[in-house]
């Protein structure tokens, strides 16, 4: 990894995705920047399941063009971001301070690209409201 990684602490979030198909698929190697919530609408996509997605996660598998990224929720710290495009954009929940770090060079960058903010907080908003309201319905009484 870079050192950029290592010393903004992305390490301990980046997990290696392993899927096995013994059926005979060949084997894809990526390096695209997903999340941990993209591993079920994948294992959904890859196994044919039809499913209703309610929530945040992408099938890695669709065919349709979909931005990378990775939402960035650290209870240890209170902090908030996304990894984009090169990009790390983090928030603290409680003071409000911001950066935003180029994960190849390391350099932090002295203004916050406003798209980055509105992404970030825009995220983690829709995953509060899913944490509260996505619930499962209950079968209806006879």
């Amino acid at each position: 990894f870079p050192r950029t990684w290592t010393s903004h602490r992305l390490t301990s979030m980046h997990v290696p995705l392993l899927f096995y198909m013994p059926s005979g698929k060949l084997a894809h190697r990526s390096s695209r920047v997903v999340s941990q919530i993209d591993v079920v609408p994948t294992i959904a996509g890859i196994t044919g399941m039809e499913y209703t997605n309610t929530t945040l996660g992408r099938n890695l598998t669709d065919s349709l063009q979909q931005p990378d990224f990775a939402f960035l929720f650290d209870p240890d710290y209170g902090q908030v971001g996304v990894i984009k495009d090169g990009w790390l954009y983090r928030k603290q929940l409680v003071t409000g301070k911001e950066e935003m770090v180029s994960l190849k060079e390391g350099a932090v960058q002295k203004q916050v690209d406003p798209e980055y903010r509105t992404f970030t907080q825009s995220f983690y908003e829709a995953a509060g409201y899913l944490l509260l309201n996505n619930k499962k319905k209950q079968p209806a009484s006879q």
